[in-house]
C-alpha cells in the first residue's frame, strides 16, 4: 500500500513539473533591443529590453576601455566608467539600464543584455551610448521589431515608433546594412525611405537589415538616436498546385453513356505537408495537457494493479 501511493505521489509530482516548465520553450527571446540613443549631458540615459517570456531573466553588461563589467556584480568601485555618471543601475524587473548624471566621457562605450530562459541565453545586439552637449533635446522612447518574416514577392512594412515630446518634432532617415552592426549601414537615399514607415520586397529569399535614425529637433537644437538593427527574412513562397488535365477528356463515340452512372472516383491518400510543420501555442498546451493526463492515467492503473495483487 505504502509502495503504491509513493508511485502515485511520484508520477503526479513529475506530471506537475512537466506543465509548470513545458509552456516556457513556447515564447521566443528577445522582443525589443537596446537602442544607440544620444542622451544630453547631466541627463538620465536608459536603455530598454522587452520580452514575451514570463521565465525571462535579463543581465546586464557594458563595455568601456576594452573592458566588460557584469551590473550582477555589485563591487564595481574600482571600474573608472564610475566617475563619469552620479549613479546607475537596473529596474525590478530587470529590463532596463539606466545612468544618472552622465557626462560625454562615457560616450563610445557599449551595452547589452543576455536574456535568460531556463537555462537557453541569448544575448542582444549592441548599443552604442552618445552623449551631446546638455540643452539638447532628449532623445524619444522609440519602439522597433527585432525581426520581420515576410513572403518573397509581398510587401513587409516596418516601422519605428517615437513617443511624442512636448515641442520636439521628428525626422526620420532608413538605413540597410550587410552586417548586424551599425558602423555597418548606409543611408537609403530613394523616395519613401525618409518617414516613420517603410515598405519593402524581394523575390529572392534571404535576410536583409534595416535601420531607423530619428533625428530630435527642438528650438533650433537637433540629436540623433538609432534603432536597432531590423532582420527581415524573405521565405520562398509556397508552390502552387495545379491539377493536370485529363488525357483523353471525350468520350468514345463507340460507347454507350449511361446518363444515371456517377463517374468512378478515388478517394485520395493522405499525402504529408510539404515544409517545416509549426506547432502553435495553443497545440503545444494541448500536447503537454494530454501528456499529463496519459501519466496520470498509467499511475492509476498500476497503483490498482498493485493494490488487487496485495488483497490476493
Amino acid at each position: 500500500m505504502r509502495l503504491a501511493v509513493r508511485f502515485l505521489a511520484a508520477a503526479f509530482a513529475a506530471a506537475l513539473v512537466f506543465v509548470l516548465f513545458a509552456p516556457a520553450c513556447v515564447f521566443a527571446d528577445f522582443t525589443a533591443y537596446p537602442m544607440s540613443r544620444q542622451f544630453p549631458e547631466d541627463s538620465v540615459a536608459t536603455y530598454t529590453v522587452d520580452s514575451e517570456s514570463a521565465y525571462a531573466t535579463f543581465s546586464w553588461y557594458l563595455k568601456f576601455d576594452g573592458n566588460t563589467y557584469d551590473f550582477a556584480n555589485l563591487d564595481l568601485s574600482s571600474a573608472q566608467w564610475i566617475n563619469y555618471v552620479t549613479g546607475f543601475g537596473v529596474s525590478a524587473d530587470g529590463k532596463t539600464l539606466f545612468f544618472e548624471g552622465v557626462t560625454k566621457d562615457l560616450g563610445g562605450a557599449e551595452v547589452y543584455c543576455v536574456c535568460d530562459e531556463n537555462g537557453v541565453k541569448t544575448t542582444s545586439p549592441a548599443a552604442v551610448v552618445s552623449i551631446c552637449e546638455a540643452g539638447m533635446p532628449m532623445p524619444p522612447v522609440m519602439k522597433a521589431p527585432a525581426k520581420v518574416t515576410a513572403t518573397c514577392g509581398e510587401k513587409a512594412v516596418l516601422s519605428v515608433e517615437a513617443e511624442p515630446q512636448e515641442g520636439v518634432t521628428y525626422n526620420y532617415q532608413w538605413y540597410t546594412s550587410f552586417s548586424e552592426n551599425l558602423a555597418d549601414i548606409k543611408a537609403i537615399m530613394d523616395d519613401g525611405f525618409d518617414g516613420p514607415s517603410i515598405e519593402i520586397s524581394s523575390d529572392t529569399p534571404g535576410t536583409v537589415n534595416y535601420c531607423c535614425m530619428v533625428e530630435s529637433v527642438k528650438d533650433g537644437k537637433s540629436t540623433n538616436s538609432y534603432t536597432n538593427i531590423i532582420q527581415v527574412e524573405f521565405k520562398a513562397a509556397a508552390p502552387v498546385e495545379t491539377e493536370a488535365p485529363s488525357e483523353d477528356p471525350s468520350t468514345p463515340t463507340g460507347e454507350p453513356v449511361n446518363p444515371t452512372e456517377a463517374p468512378a472516383t478515388e478517394t485520395p491518400g493522405w499525402e504529408p505537408p510539404e515544409g517545416k510543420i509549426e506547432i502553435s501555442s495553443a497545440q503545444l498546451a494541448m500536447i503537454c495537457l494530454t501528456v499529463v493526463v496519459s501519466i496520470l492515467a498509467i499511475a492509476v492503473i498500476i497503483v490498482v494493479i498493485i493494490l488487487l495483487t496485495k488483497k490476493k
